[in-house]
């Protein structure tokens, strides 16, 4: 089992009716200021620049994004299907990001 299949089966546990009320209540709308915390730890954790931080603040965001998926139907692996099927032109990425920086 991948680590992301074990993260998909411990949401799915939590949110079972065997398993935690607060996450078994949580809705998109009620998960947003916790998503937003979230990515404000994984910005912080960016800014101290250690890997365990970044490491360990970027899964607890992906999840929230999981307890969100479970309740409005949009999947995180069509998202990663989605960009990585994306016909995508490598120049033209480049030109885009180098833009940015100048």
């Amino acid at each position: 089992m991948s680590s992301f299949e074990a993260l998909v089966e411990i949401v799915a546990r939590l949110r079972s009716e065997e398993g935690c009320p607060w996450d078994r209540a949580q809705t998109p709308e009620s998960m947003r200021p916790y998503l937003l915390e979230e990515a404000h730890e994984v910005l912080d954790a960016l800014d101290d620049g250690a890997n365990d931080g970044i490491k360990k603040e970027l899964g607890e965001l992906i999840m929230e994004r999981r307890t969100v998926e479970e309740d409005d139907g949009i999947q995180f692996l069509s998202a990663c299907d989605d960009v990585s099927g994306a016909e995508l032109d490598p120049k033209e990425v480049y030109k885009a990001r180098m833009d940015e920086v100048e």
